[in-house]
């Protein structure tokens, strides 16, 4: 199936990309998706997103499907469906 990922703050600037589209199977999981994404990009990724590289998102990461907080779609074990947009924001400070 086809799902798109948005990226933002740090993990856009490092890997240097807004979006992409990938081809995954049929009714794969939030969590299996994040830990696709970090055997493909690396165990940075998957420092960045998940807690220890476990079940549960770092502290300060905000993952969406189709705009919709993963805490309220069944988090991590959320299946996903064709055509979603998943989007991975990790909170930072800034501003001036």
């Amino acid at each position: 199936m086809r799902l798109i990922v948005q990226y933002l703050g740090p993990i856009q600037v490092k890997l240097d990309k807004k979006e992409e589209e990938i081809n995954v199977d049929q009714g794969l999981s939030l969590f299996s998706l994040l830990r696709y994404l970090s055997e493909s990009y690396g165990d940075w990724f998957g420092n960045e997103v998940l807690e220890n590289n476990e079940k549960h998102l770092r502290e300060g990461v905000l993952v969406t499907v189709n705009g919709i907080a993963s805490g309220q779609i069944g988090g991590l074990e959320a299946k996903l469906k064709e055509g979603d947009i998943v989007t991975i924001l990790p909170f930072f400070a800034g501003g001036g």
